[in-house]
């Protein structure tokens, strides 16, 4: 601990003394686009040079800037979309990659789904053959560079840190190969990744405000092709409802890194759901998780590969079943013998 403490005091030392101002290194580190971006709006480059921002996550040069750079006066979504770069903790690329399956990292914009709370991207360190990234929307033969490490934010979209821990005055700089992408309702995200069984279930069961009011939102959403293997048609019946809220936590935003091996969740209808882990490979009810951490504007989507049914009870071990029988024969025998006593 006191390693740690020692280490985290020099970057800090690092960053505020020698480093130089954050406009200053973006520019130098090939990231002028995004120096323009965010200064574009007088709020949000007020937010970064506050001292608010401890780190940045600054797309290349390489990667096409934001068309709200054409405009004069950014939207309020442009101006999130200029936050959601920045975070408000320090994390260096040891910390955000020191632990698998890795890192919630809260940027520098706010979200009403989390109760007011930071919006968060998620770093992962698994072996790529056990993930399911988005593509990325870069594809310039100038960005082959090794990844670092891969960032995930709204609708599954990936980023990936090409140039690590530039220090600046305030904290470090990350270059990336993409933009973050905000993180949408669980509808349009639905939509959008082509699932359109769970889209229009949700939408013909009148779900859609319920799921997307809800507070730190967990859903694990069966594929198109998992809905098809359990015969669930997009047809809709008075049972769907509790097939759909069977699939949603609430309350608890689990990202990947926030799951743990053996973990019990329970749904909106009281369904157990068990975590479990192996090679790296997340599984729900031993339904896979076959993408993960896509963000939502109130928690966090993993695509599963099956519909999930409730737990069977465990089944009652011969042990049992005497104990059982035996405190039955009991009370039997002492009931007897108070109907048979005199007094």
């Amino acid at each position: 601990m006191r390693g740690q403490s020692l280490a985290a005091l020099l970057l800090g030392l690092s960053t505020s003394v020698f480093a130089e101002p954050l406009i200053d290194v973006l520019v130098a580190s090939g990231a002028a686009n995004f120096a323009t971006f965010i200064q574009s709006d007088p709020d949000v480059l007020a937010k970064y040079l506050s001292g608010q921002i401890k780190t940045v996550f600054a797309p290349s040069d390489l990667v096409p800037p934001p068309a709200s750079l054409a405009r004069r006066a950014p939207s309020p979504a442009d101006v999130a979309k200029a936050e959601i770069q920045g975070s408000k903790e320090l994390a260096d690329l040891k910390t955000a990659s020191g632990s698998k399956p890795g890192s919630v990292i809260p940027t520098g914009t706010d979200s009403p789904g989390l109760g007011g709370q930071p919006q968060v991207v998620t770093s992962d360190t698994r072996p790529e053959n056990v993930t399911n990234p988005t593509r990325r929307w870069t594809s310039s033969s100038n960005l082959t560079g090794p990844s670092l490490l891969r960032i995930s934010s709204g609708l599954g979209n990936i980023a990936n840190i090409i140039h690590a821990d530039i220090p600046f005055d305030g904290g470090v700089v990350h270059i990336t190969d993409n933009y973050f992408t905000l993180p949408v309702s669980i509808s349009s995200t639905a939509q959008a990744l082509g699932q359109t069984t769970f889209s229009n279930l949700i939408s013909g069961s009148n779900l859609t405000k319920s799921l997307e009011s809800t507070q730190f939102a967990t859903v694990f959403l069966p594929s198109n092709a998992a809905f098809a293997a359990a015969s669930v048609g997009p047809s809709i019946s008075s049972s769907t409802a509790s097939l759909i809220s069977n699939h949603v936590v609430g309350g608890f935003a689990g990202y990947l890194p926030v799951l743990k091996d053996g973990a019990a969740l329970t749904t909106q209808k009281g369904q157990t759901l068990i975590i479990s882990i192996r090679n790296g490979i997340y599984y729900v009810n031993e339904a896979k998780i076959i993408q993960a951490n896509i963000i939502t504007e109130n928690g966090v989507v993993h695509i599963i590969d099956k519909v999930l049914s409730p737990l069977s009870p465990p089944p009652l071990s011969s042990s049992g079943m005497l104990s059982k029988t035996v405190s039955f024969m009991c009370v039997i025998g002492a009931v007897a013998g108070a109907l048979m006593s005199p007094f």
